[in-house]
């Protein structure tokens, strides 16, 4: 158990750091909100169906797996992946992405998601980060390649 949960954070950590180069890359506008805050993430709070702007969707289905549909990886800063949809497994995460960290911590401002199965097949991404997100009275999930930075990805609401 330990030795695949090892595999899928060191995975995670690959796909993160490709995730950040790409967004230095970017030059993606970003949501700035002085009134913005950053609220722990909870996995009870998770748990559900998050839709993002553009009609995609991730569902949180356990403590530990995911799904989601057409995500657009190219406009979330990773140019040439295009739209794909997959599921695999998450963790939370603080803001410079290392963990997991458990359920409620203050620094759980961070969902990592690490795609196992991805379509269309040869899929250019094994992982994405969402961070913690609120500007109004419903926290959301906001794709992010530098999570210690506004928001400047698509953002989820959950449903």
């Amino acid at each position: 158990m330990i030795g695949r949960f090892e595999a899928v954070r060191q995975a995670l950590g690959v796909a993160v750091a490709a995730l950040l180069a790409a967004g230095l890359a970017c030059g993606c506008s970003a949501y700035e909100d002085a009134n913005a805050t950053r609220p722990t993430l909870y996995t009870q709070n998770l748990l559900g169906t998050w839709v993002g702007s553009g009609g995609s969707s991730i569902t949180f289905a356990s403590a530990s797996a995911f799904t989601a549909t057409g995500i657009d990886l190219g406009k979330d800063g990773l140019p040439g992946c295009g739209v794909v949809s997959g599921s695999g497994g998450w963790m939370l995460v603080d803001a410079d992405g290392h963990g997991p960290v458990s359920n409620g911590d203050p620094n759980a401002v961070v969902v990592g998601l690490f795609f196992k199965k991805v379509s269309p097949a040869g899929g250019c991404l094994g992982g994405l980060q969402l961070s913690s997100w609120q500007t109004g009275s419903s926290p959301q999930l906001c794709v992010q390649e530098q999570p210690s930075t506004p928001c400047n990805g698509d953002l989820y609401s959950k449903r």
